[in-house]
């Protein structure tokens, strides 16, 4: 049982994922249904920018695929970005964005195949679209730290079933639980 249940706490809103509302019970007066303001912290000043984890990469080619381990939501997508915008801004704003992989190379781990028996061995599906789909579509892909690793951007609350869209359903992964471990060094 989560720490919520029996407690009459439920989420208020998908805008608002991180605050809370009390459902009131039955006989029980609430002592204001003024909605709260949603809980922002730390400061928007304070969180680290994500622009300092942006690797000097060239434009991602249209034809790579891009790699997301699914399945996805909108409401998963959302809580996410979200989730990414509590943790980084870019260039002083909220930065609302999802992680990706992108298979730059044939062979190795930023491959394909590298990254479905890799890092994202542990999905049973995953989503897979071309980058110039994603591009067209009016994301961004931001190289950022380690590679291949990518943040899709912006992927605010309107543009996430935009982002769902584009990724398409999600395809059974053939490596599934094939997890390749890295030689220790």
């Amino acid at each position: 049982m989560g720490p919520f249940v029996g407690a009459g706490l439920r989420p208020r809103s998908l805008e608002h994922p991180v605050s809370w509302a009390v459902r009131p019970r039955p006989g029980v007066a609430l002592l204001s249904a003024a909605p709260r303001p949603p809980i922002v912290s730390p400061a928007v000043s304070d969180l680290p920018d994500l622009r300092a984890h942006v690797r000097d990469d060239p434009p991602v080619p249209r034809d790579v695929v891009v790699v997301r381990g699914g399945p996805d939501s909108t409401p998963k997508i959302e809580g996410h970005a979200a989730r990414t915008a509590r943790a980084y801004v870019l260039d002083g704003q909220p930065v609302f964005g999802v992680s990706v992989f992108a298979a730059l190379d044939d062979i190795g781990p930023a491959s394909l195949d590298g990254l479905l028996g890799g890092k994202l061995s542990t999905y049973r599906v995953v989503h897979l679209v071309a980058a110039g789909t994603v591009v067209d579509s009016g994301f961004t892909l931001l190289p950022t730290f380690g590679r291949p690793h990518m943040t899709l951007v912006p992927v605010t609350p309107g543009r996430a079933a935009d982002l769902l869209a584009v990724l398409g359903d999600p395809e059974p992964n053939p490596q599934y639980g094939e997890t390749r471990r890295r030689p220790r060094r």
